[in-house]
């Protein structure tokens, strides 16, 4: 949960608005913060951003 919190702004927008978190940020966080199972926590956070973006839009309309 920590690093969703460190990326959960870093976002590539598009003309629509955010289309995704940006993955570089992701894996940037991940060697900042030593997590061992990077694999898993990338999965989770790119699941966790498609929930976080879907929300954003959400709230936008």
């Amino acid at each position: 949960m920590r690093i969703f919190v460190v990326v959960k702004y870093q976002l590539i927008m598009g003309f629509s608005g955010a289309v995704a978190i940006n993955q570089t940020a992701i894996h940037e966080a991940m060697r900042l913060y030593k997590i061992e199972k990077r694999k898993e926590c990338f999965e989770k956070l790119l699941t966790l951003g498609a929930w976080w973006i879907e929300r954003l839009r959400e709230d936008a309309s």
